[in-house]
C-alpha cells in the first residue's frame, strides 16, 4: 500500500462521519439547536486521540469544560492535539458530506441532526462504543459553552 492510501484508511470519512453524528447527538441532548459549525472542526481531532477518548468515554454528559481543564494530563493531550486541526480538516469535510448523504442534517451557523441518537445499541464492539460515547460526551460538554469561549480556551 502507498502511504497516502494508509492515511486515508486511518482517517476514513465513514469513521469520522460516525463520530460527528455522535458528537452532534450529544450536543443536541443539551442544546437542541446543535453545535456551532466551526466546533465540529475543532472537536473531531480530539476524538482521534486515544487518551482523550479514554477519559471522555468514562465521563458523562453532565460534565462541563472545567472538568477537562482540571485534569492536567487531559489538558496536555488537548493542547497537543490542537495542532492537528488543520491536518484533519479535509477528512472532516468529506465526513460531513458523507453524513449529510446518509442522515438528514440542518446546516447553517449551527449543525444538527433531524433525528439525534440517544444510545449506542447499534454497536457490539467495545472499541466503537468507547469512541461513540466519547464523541457523545464531548458534544454535550462543548454545547454548554459559548463557541468563542471554546476557541479561546483551546487556543485555536
Amino acid at each position: 500500500m502507498r502511504p497516502l492510501e494508509i492515511v486515508e484508511l486511518l482517517n476514513s470519512p465513514t469513521w469520522i462521519s460516525m463520530l460527528v453524528k455522535y458528537l452532534l447527538s450529544g450536543a443536541q441532548q443539551v442544546k437542541p439547536t446543535g453545535l456551532d459549525f466551526n466546533l465540529i472542526f475543532i472537536c473531531t481531532p480530539f476524538l482521534m486521540n486515544e487518551d482523550i477518548v479514554e477519559a471522555l468515554s468514562h465521563g458523562n454528559k453532565r460534565s462541563n469544560i472545567n472538568k477537562i481543564f482540571s485534569n492536567k494530563v487531559l489538558q496536555g493531550q488537548f493542547y497537543q492535539t490542537k495542532d492537528l486541526i488543520d491536518y484533519y480538516q479535509p477528512f472532516i469535510k468529506k465526513a460531513i458530506i458523507l453524513l449529510s448523504m446518509t442522515e438528514p442534517l440542518n446546516i447553517s451557523k449551527e449543525v444538527n441532526l433531524k433525528k439525534p441518537l440517544k444510545n449506542f445499541k447499534e454497536f457490539y464492539d467495545d472499541y466503537t462504543i468507547k469512541h461513540c460515547k466519547a464523541a457523545f460526551n464531548l458534544g454535550a460538554i462543548i454545547s454548554k459553552e459559548d463557541p468563542l469561549e471554546i476557541i479561546i480556551r483551546f487556543g485555536v
